[in-house]
């Protein structure tokens, strides 16, 4: 499932991306990105992404009788919900991994 969440989102950021969007909209460096989502600052990346998700989600999964349709877990009423889950990705704490040999 997350191969397919990674896909997913990959092909949504495609089609914002294809939408016109300017270039100036997805920052370079990472930090910013990073400190859009600690102030929440709703007019920063990664946040207008996540409003065209939840304003275009069935289109994104290919309307009433598009091929997404066919795949379990995505219909339209859970994209909301899915933009929600990736925001929410985004301002969980990032835990360190535990390394089997720091014992």
């Amino acid at each position: 499932p997350a191969v397919l969440e990674r896909q997913l989102t990959a092909f949504c950021l495609d089609c914002w991306v294809a939408g016109g969007v300017d270039e100036s909209a997805v920052p370079r460096a990472v930090r910013t990105v990073l400190n859009n989502v600690e102030r929440t600052n709703s007019q920063g990346f990664p946040y207008p992404f996540f409003d065209f998700i939840a304003e275009h989600g069935d289109d994104l999964l290919g309307g009433s009788s598009g091929h997404l349709r066919h795949v379990p877990g995505l219909r339209a009423a859970s994209t909301t919900r899915r933009a929600d889950t990736l925001a929410s990705s985004f301002t969980a704490p990032i835990r360190k991994p535990r390394c089997a040999c720091a014992s």
